[in-house]
């Protein structure tokens, strides 16, 4: 019985351990989601080049400079309800992911470790909400 209780005991650990640098690499894949200034676009050598993301988009013209528009910081200049919700989520799931790996690091008890493995959802549920809705804000 002792055996099995240490074998397990180093499982719990391994996967821990194991979910942990997940969940470091999910905050770190948000972060560069939402930092990124642009998700769909092309280059400046096409005619009429552009790009937009999740809180700004730039249009080109003759020239090959980009005029750009909309900053996160001023929540007014998103150009679409659409991508305001998006910013909105995917902002939410970036404070849910760094609440979640300050409690993980601070957390001693088994129950409360795998309460916090299970709250790692609701992060990614905002996420796939963001991706969702996303779309909707095409066309202005």
């Amino acid at each position: 019985m002792d055996r099995h209780f240490y074998w397990h005991k180093i499982q719990v650990r391994v996967i821990s351990v194991l979910w942990a640098i997940f969940t470091v690499c999910w905050a770190i894949m948000n972060i560069v989601v939402f930092v990124q200034p642009f998700w769909i676009g092309d280059s400046n050598t096409t005619p009429m080049s552009g790009y937009f993301g999740l809180f700004q988009y730039c249009l080109g013209g003759a020239t090959p400079t980009l005029t750009c528009s909309g900053r996160f910081d001023d929540f007014s200049s998103i150009p679409s309800d659409a991508f305001r919700a998006s910013a909105f989520f995917v902002f939410f799931s970036i404070l849910m992911v760094m609440i979640e790996n300050k409690l993980l690091c601070i957390c001693t008890s088994i129950p409360l470790c795998n309460i916090m493995m299970y709250v790692v959802f609701c992060p990614a549920l905002c996420m796939f909400l963001a991706c969702v809705i996303y779309p909707a804000g095409w066309d202005n």
